[in-house]
């Protein structure tokens, strides 16, 4: 595995996907895995992927058939999914699986960004921005698993043509279907009115902007002139969507890197500060307090314990 520059969570990509083994199919930019076949208890210390931080650098839709698997999500509270439900990984979101219970059944279909950027749109609203899992009726689960099974079957069958195209055919189908079956939860009306689209695409250009400035620049009114936006407007529309304000998130993503940091590498709090262009580490550490309640040597302490 390739770790970025600052060694704070690892970038997991196709070809890592695939040294994971198992029931699994590739083609294409396609990656198809489950563990149906797997034993039954297995440890989870054995299960691929458990307790890393890894940071996807594809698009995955993961669908839980049976048992429950426990994650968290860009670093925030544990989300469990149980079968029946479904949850979409986007490129660019820190995934760390922590947990089994009765012997979890999943399967996920992997797509690289290359061949995602023009199915994007046909994702379901639901998943972006994604929290929980969502809940599949009983007829669209057995529909995901015959496409997913068609899938494999295609890929399996070297001699047939076109498998890229089959395969998008596929994918666009899966996509088409969770968008029109999936029993969705209540939209707020300032997402489920006519500006929804432009309120969205604000969102999802504002969480960009976060991801590649967020060392550099801590301040509201700078993402709001990136996006050439008031700070008020700005901040009514992301909490809106995503419930937290603008300064929250950038206090999160903020919060999230050290996290990472002091999780997974041996780097002083000091060396943290200067990489979060913190102006000292006092102020960093009342930074981090604020935030946790804890400071960054307790909160290093407590989970290396």
């Amino acid at each position: 595995m390739d770790n970025i520059s600052d060694n704070s969570y690892v970038l997991i990509d196709m070809q890592e996907i695939l040294r994971v083994g198992g029931n699994l199919s590739s083609c294409g930019g396609y990656i198809l895995f489950d563990n149906y076949h797997d034993a039954v208890n297995k440890p989870v210390s054995d299960m691929p992927l458990m307790g890393v931080p890894l940071m996807m650098q594809a698009y995955t839709l993961m669908v839980c058939k049976e048992g429950c698997l426990d994650y968290r999500l860009d670093y925030y509270h544990p989300i469990t999914i149980s079968g029946g439900e479904f949850i979409f990984f986007q490129n660019g979101q820190i995934i760390e699986f922590i947990g089994v219970k009765d012997n979890p059944k999943i399967l996920f279909i992997t797509v690289s960004k290359e061949n995602m950027i023009d199915l994007l749109h046909y994702v379901p609203d639901e998943c972006m921005p994604q929290s929980k899992p969502l809940k599949l009726s009983g007829e669209l689960f057995d529909e995901i698993h015959f496409y997913y099974k068609m899938m494999r079957d295609y890929i399996d069958s070297s001699t047939l043509p076109a498998q890229k195209d089959v395969l998008r055919a596929y994918m666009f189908i899966i996509l088409m279907r969770l968008g029109g079956k999936v029993n969705r939860q209540p939209l707020t009306a300032s997402v489920s009115d006519t500006s929804g689209v432009r309120k969205m695409e604000i969102y999802h250009r504002f969480v960009n902007e976060v991801k590649k400035h967020f060392k550099e620049h801590k301040d509201v009114e700078f993402y709001a002139s990136s996006l050439c936006l008031s700070a008020a407007h700005l901040s009514r529309i992301i909490k809106a969507i995503s419930g937290k304000t603008v300064r929250g998130w950038i206090r999160d993503y903020v919060i999230l890197e050290a996290k990472v940091m002091l999780q997974t590498s041996n780097i002083t709090i000091s060396q943290i500060s200067d990489s979060l262009n913190f102006p000292n580490p006092s102020f960093f550490s009342k930074y981090f307090r604020e935030a946790t309640g804890i400071s960054p040597g307790q909160y290093r302490k407590s989970y290396k314990a």
